[in-house]
This record gives structure tokens, C-alpha cells and sequence, in this order.
């Protein structure tokens, strides 16, 4: 648990870091929005995640966008599991979209690694309401997690458009 904590402390710290440098010259950088994200969940138990984010056209409402982020779960079962997990989202005119998440829920020294597809609803990848269905990859699935995952996200991003 103090590694999840420290590994999500040095994400939004990186992020704030990222946040105060100052650009000098638009054609060296590259153009992303960045920022954090709070999401709330079920999964045969309440969960919440926190994590940081890149992507692309957050909050535009003609393109498409995208995003990547890095997220530490804490999830309520019969005891609580921590899950480090990578999510990736594409939006498609901000509306729709799918994503996929790479978890690995942990708990008294064993290991749920799952993959979850995902159909988001999207406000312009701003707030993401999803429904998801697991697969588990290794043989030690958690009895008191549920194949399908169905929550909210939402992104608080700083836009690099100018």
C-alpha cells in the first residue's frame, strides 16, 4: 500500500513539475494535454482511483480524443486490493468511445491481473461514464470481484492549445 501511495505521489508531483516549466519554443515540445484524474467505481465492490494523464483534444468538441493514464485503485472487497492499472481511451467526436484497462489487483501477497475492454459515454473526455467486462489472465481471480466494471472518470487536464 505505501508503494501505491508513493508511486501516485510521484505521479501528480511529475505532473505539477510538468505543469510549471515554461515553454520557450512551440516546435520542441510536444503538444499534449496533461493533467490528473479521479475516477469512481463498482466491481462486485466500491472503488476509487487517482492518477495522472496525457492525451490529445480533451475537451474539444469537433475532434476526436484520446488518452492514456496511469492510475492507483484502492477497491472494497472482503479486504481492500490495491490495483496499479494503465487505461487507454479513444472518444470518438467526444461522445463515444472505448477504452481498455491493464490491471493488476493485489491483496495479501497474491495477484488478479485483468484486462478490461470498455464502452465509454463521454462528455468531450472530460467525465467518462463506462461499463467494462474483465477477463482475468492468470488463474487466481478474486472471488469477490466482479467481471464487470461500470464507474465515472473525471479528467482535470491543463490544455496545451494556443
Amino acid at each position: 500500500m505505501k508503494n501505491a501511495i508513493f508511486l501516485t505521489l510521484a505521479l501528480l508531483l511529475i505532473n505539477l513539475e510538468i505543469n510549471a516549466q515554461s515553454e520557450t519554443n512551440s516546435d520542441n515540445t510536444l503538444n499534449y494535454d496533461h493533467g490528473f484524474s479521479a475516477e469512481v467505481f463498482n466491481q462486485g465492490g466500491y472503488g476509487f482511483g487517482i492518477g495522472g494523464l496525457i492525451g490529445k483534444n480533451l475537451g474539444n468538441k469537433t475532434k476526436a480524443n484520446y488518452s492514456m493514464g496511469i492510475y492507483t485503485d484502492v477497491i472494497m472487497g472482503d479486504s481492500p486490493i490495491i490495483s496499479p492499472r494503465v487505461k487507454f481511451i479513444l472518444n470518438h467526436s467526444g461522445i463515444l468511445g472505448m477504452g481498455v484497462n491493464f490491471a493488476n489487483n493485489y491483496r495479501s501477497g497474491e495477484n488478479d491481473f485483468r484486462i478490461t475492454p470498455e464502452v465509454n459515454f463521454s462528455l468531450f473526455g472530460i467525465v467518462n461514464l463506462y461499463i467494462g467486462y474483465s477477463f482475468n489472465v492468470n488463474s487466481n481471480a478474486f472471488k469477490d470481484l466482479s467481471e464487470y466494471r461500470i464507474g465515472v472518470n473525471i479528467n482535470f487536464i491543463k490544455n496545451n492549445r494556443r
